[in-house]
Parts: C-alpha cells; structure tokens; sequence
C-alpha cells in the first residue's frame, strides 16, 4: 500500500508543471516516507515483543517439563517403596538358649532357637528353612571352605509385621562347658527361602552366629546361664548379598 502511494506521487511530480505543485509532491512523498518508517518501527517493536513472548512461553514449558520429571520420579521412588513395604522382608530378631526338661536325669542339652521377624506388610509364601549347629577346632573365618547351606524342606509361614520361632538345634551341657577351654568352637547357621504372594520373586536370608559360653557349669540344671552370640563374619546376609 504504502509502495503504491509513493508510486503515485512520483507520478504526480513528473507531471507537476509548476514549481510549487513539484514542492508540494515532494512533501508528500516525505510525509508517506515517514508514515512508512513509523509503521515499520511499530512492526520491529511488535516482532520484539512476539519474540520476549516466546522467550518467556519456552521458559514455562522448560519448566513445565523438569516439573513433570520431577513427578515422574516422585511416582517412582513411591511405587519403589511401596513394593518394598509391600513385600515380605525376613530378619533375625533373635536366637533363644533354652535348657531342654530331662525327667529322667540325662545330660543336661540345651536348644537354640532363631526367632524371625517379617517387617514386611505381607506374609511370606513357600517359606523353607534349614538349621543347623557344628562345632570345629578352629574359627570359621580361618576355614578355607565352609559349605553353604541347602535350602530346607520345611514349609512355613510368617505373618506381616510378625515373628516366630522356626527351626532349632540341640547343644549339650558338656560341649557348652568345653568351650571354656577354648579348643572348640560352636556355631549356629541358619537360612530362609521364601516368595512374596505377588509376583512370587525368591528371597533369601541367612543368619550365622558363634555360641560362646558364659560362667558357670552348664551341666547343672536350672542354672540360667544363658549365652552370647557373636555374628560369624559370614553367612548374615539377604536376599542377593548372600553368597550363591
């Protein structure tokens, strides 16, 4: 629009036959030339702002999108630890030591007992369990091979948020009392294999301990003495810590 109205008054100068008629043309043109260059200024000053605009639209969905990531792991360290809490988690609470009744005036013996405990909000599902106790003329951790455990063939279960008493091995008086001597040493292995009731995924936990004797004859009934349990250094494990 603006070339044609320039057009037109070059048009009207060459025809001009006087010198005020060229004058007057030529302040036209002027006129259209400055019309021209405030029109464009307003175009350079609108495009400004579509581009700070624009700017400013990129940096909301910049923010929009680290927004929605932020999200997308929020949701996935929640379902993380919901699975986690969901499923059954199976540790050693503690080993009982208690003196086993002999009516009939036999060597005194002695039970351990491991009670586990299921903080997990679900049950245990084709929990085995195997225990065992062996005692040795040297530490475990200076034997160069110590067989694994295999999994056991006694079903059981553990309810959510709840412990018991599963499997258990037999000690007498007289081994206990020969510890003292420091010769021998006695030791307490145990191993859980069990699933979850979801996706039935298999879990392990293993627990070892070294028996070691307190004061006092252990021969003599109705002594109390107790035990200490001392951790192997081997064998407490869960789930894939635990050697294959």
């Amino acid at each position: 629009m603006i070339v044609v109205v320039i057009s037109t008054v070059l048009t009207q100068i060459n025809s001009a036959g006087s010198s005020k008629d060229t004058a007057d043309a030529i302040e036209r043109v002027a006129d259209v030339a400055e019309a021209a260059q405030a029109q464009a200024d307003a175009m350079k000053a609108q495009i400004a702002e579509m581009r700070t605009q624009t700017g400013a639209l990129e940096k909301q969905a910049t923010a929009g999108r680290d927004q929605a990531r932020a999200l997308d792991e929020a949701n996935n360290n929640n379902r993380t630890t919901m699975m986690l809490n969901a499923r059954p988690n199976v540790s050693i609470k503690r080993l009982e030591f208690l003196e086993v009744p002999s009516p009939d005036g036999g060597d005194l013996e002695f039970t351990l007992t491991p009670v586990w405990l299921n903080s997990g909000s679900t049950q245990t599902k084709n929990l085995f369990n195997n225990t065992e106790c062996f005692h040795t003329d040297r530490p475990m951790l200076e034997m160069k091979t110590v067989r694994g455990l295999p999994r056991g063939a006694i079903r059981n279960i553990i309810g959510p948020r709840a412990d018991a008493q599963i499997g258990s091995c037999t000690v007498s008086g007289k081994l206990m009392n020969s510890l003292k001597l420091g010769k021998r040493y006695l030791y307490f292995r145990a191993r859980l294999d069990y699933t979850d009731a979801f996706d039935n995924e298999q879990y392990r936990t293993e627990m070892c301990a070294e028996i070691r004797p307190k004061p006092g004859d252990y021969t003599t009934r109705g002594q109390n003495l107790g035990m200490d349990a001392v951790t192997c250094g081997r064998f407490n494990c869960q789930d894939g810590d635990c050697e294959p």
